[in-house]
């Protein structure tokens, strides 16, 4: 079975990686939805005292994996930006990867529209009782991505989550972080 567990070895990898990619990126104009701009970075970690206000601020418990996460990149530098296939309408820019406590009205917003649709997000998910946990909380990282928190440290299960349409988008944070920034 392959290592899930983020290390910090694997976290300054994937940031080299990552800010390779898009220092030689380019926005692709043949595209709606929201694109890495070229020459993003990461913004430097938050300290042990930043992540636990984070967790206090949204009264959850983050697993193991999203503190390592949070200890090596908090957010980017730059928006994400929608360039609408150049229809002549206006590029729009959002928030990437959410950046704490800059972007926390956003990722509080995240987690209102969540609850919205709850029970069909749960539905849709298909997890069983025992992966969800008890009082299964998500934390927003980016976009409509979303860190499930069931209360088990050691799992990190990523969902992509909009309205009642909702998938596992990976078995463990790391998994996701590799599928989504650098496949």
């Amino acid at each position: 079975m392959a290592n899930t567990q983020i290390t910090p070895d694997f976290m300054k990898a994937f940031l080299f990686e990552t800010e390779t990619k898009w220092a030689s990126g380019k926005i692709n104009n043949g595209v709606y939805g929201f694109q890495f701009q070229p020459g993003m970075k990461w913004n430097p970690g938050l300290s042990q005292e930043e992540i636990n206000s984070y967790q206090s601020v949204l009264g959850i418990p983050f697993p193991k994996d999203l503190v390592t996460f949070l200890q090596y990149a908090n957010g980017t530098d730059q928006k994400t930006v929608n360039v609408y296939d150049d229809d002549g309408n206006p590029h729009a820019y959002a928030s990437g990867v959410y950046r704490y406590p800059h972007d926390i009205e956003a990722i509080k917003q995240r987690i209102e529209w969540l609850a919205e649709d709850w029970e069909a997000a749960l539905e849709s998910l298909k997890l069983e009782a025992d992966v969800l946990g008890k009082n299964p909380k998500f934390a927003p990282i980016y976009s409509h991505r979303y860190v499930l928190c069931n209360g088990n440290p050691d799992s990190s299960i990523v969902c992509s989550i909009q309205g009642s349409d909702a998938i596992v988008y990976g078995s463990s944070l790391k998994e996701y972080l590799q599928n989504e920034f650098l496949s």
